[in-house]
């Protein structure tokens, strides 16, 4: 004799589907949620950071004590590159210790930055030399939109101010992660891959240009 198995079908009423579409409702909205709070919470990050950057530079730059007279006179690009190029090849100069000075106040803050963010290789820490060759071989120009820095300046918060950027923004200021950039490039790449951002602020400048296939 065979046996004969009986199966019982269920079959899903209204009310039932209802609760299963709210429920996947519900999560989705609590996915989004928690995305955006996610966003949220990192754009407010950021723009702390990017706060205290300018006021922790601004504070370093207020410390340099250079004469005015001294910022007058060389309170231009030809004349900052041409002095810089003598500090790198070791020309004595009377204005050389205000040009040490700020360069020296910057390297600080950049070390600093480095000791708080508990990184772990300190002897990988870009020199004073480092930076005065980064300098010079970059013709003190930025790395993403070529504009033309400067050492010294009027303004503490100068937006054309040299700073150093790292590529990798998870590792410390070492000389091979550093480029020299504008302090406004420098805010704006955030957290940007940095070819992605050169590339988009040399098409802005206009310093490439793109070409339909034809």
């Amino acid at each position: 004799m065979s046996k004969v198995i009986h199966f019982r079908t269920q079959t899903l009423n209204s009310s039932q589907t209802l609760n299963s579409s709210h429920k996947n409702a519900c999560a989705n909205i609590s996915e989004c949620s928690v995305e955006d709070a996610t966003k949220k919470i990192n754009n407010e990050k950021m723009k702390n950071e990017k706060k205290s950057y300018i006021d922790l530079l601004g504070k370093v730059n207020s410390n340099v004590e250079v004469p005015n007279a001294i910022i007058t006179i060389y309170d231009n690009y030809d004349s900052q590159l041409i002095l810089i190029q003598k500090l790198y090849k070791g020309d004595s100069f009377y204005e050389e210790k205000y040009f040490n000075q700020a360069l020296k106040n910057k390297l600080d803050c950049y070390k600093q930055q480095d000791i708080k963010k508990k990184y772990d290789d300190y002897n990988n820490f870009i020199t004073l030399e480092n930076i005065i060759e980064k300098l010079v071989t970059s013709s003190m120009l930025c790395f993403y939109c070529n504009v033309k820095t400067l050492i010294l300046f009027k303004n503490s918060r100068e937006s054309c101010q040299w700073t150093l950027d790292r590529i990798n923004n998870y590792d410390e200021h070492s000389n091979s992660n550093t480029i020299i950039c504008c302090l406004k490039c420098n805010l704006q790449r955030r957290r940007k891959n940095s070819a992605k951002f050169k590339f988009s602020k040399q098409l802005e400048h206009n310093l490439i240009t793109l070409k339909k296939l034809e």
